[in-house]
């Protein structure tokens, strides 16, 4: 009985040998992928995928309508009968040029600052404006083109020959189509609306002049992410 035993375990012992060898490569080959996978550069993989990381930089422009509503107020300081105010409307057509610099924390998300520069003209009006800010772009799907961007910030305009400093806020919506891994292009369109006023003092009395435009744009958008 020992001798068929013995014989038995000389005879496994090939195959138990081969078994262990395979488990074995098994083994490694799993470790070096995990190895591989762990320590993958994340750019790269971004890369690949063409999403959001990084600087982002941003360049729009197009055509825009504007609606100007001006509002003057003359102040005498001699005659107060003299006093007066009177409220214009203006409809003017022209052209806008944005510029985004900043970051992207989160492929979902972009925070930058803006400069935004818009002119507008008609028949005798002519109007410019430019506003300062930061901004905020969401991407619903961080491999996707569909965005949206809202901006906050300080605006100072001229209307005719009246300058003016105050506020406005801006939303974009927009689709960019990928060019290669870190740029893309598209089209938006934007609403702007902004608030300022001025004064000015005459020789008997103080002007005060109050704005508030309207702005929808076209724009044609190239991004870098």
């Amino acid at each position: 009985m020992r001798r068929f035993s013995s014989l038995a375990s000389r005879r496994n012992l090939p195959a138990a040998m081969l078994g262990a060898t395979i488990l074995s490569s098994g083994l490694r080959h799993t470790s070096a992928h995990a190895h591989e996978a762990g320590t993958a550069s994340p750019s790269a993989s971004c890369s690949r995928e063409r999403c959001r990381d990084g600087a982002f930089f941003r360049l729009t422009a197009g055509p825009l309508a504007q609606y100007w509503r001006e509002k003057s107020k003359y102040d005498s300081w001699d005659t107060p009968e003299e006093d007066s105010s009177k409220t214009e409307h203006h409809y003017e057509s022209g052209g806008q040029a944005d510029v985004s610099v900043g970051g992207t924390p989160w492929r979902h998300a972009a925070i930058a600052g803006f400069m935004q520069l818009a002119i507008g003209s008609q028949s005798e009006h002519t109007s410019a404006r430019l506003m300062l800010g930061p901004e905020l772009s969401y991407f619903p799907d961080a491999r996707g083109g569909l965005f949206t961007t809202g901006r906050v910030g300080l605006v100072v305009s001229q209307l005719d020959h009246s300058d003016g400093i105050g506020g406005g806020v801006a939303g974009v919506v927009g689709y960019e189509a990928w060019l290669g891994s870190e740029w893309s292009a598209g089209v938006g369109l934007q609403l702007t609306a902004a608030w300022t006023r001025a004064t000015e003092d005459g020789d008997h009395g103080a002007y005060a002049y109050t704005n508030i435009v309207v702005a929808p744009a076209l724009l044609l958008v190239l991004s870098n992410h």
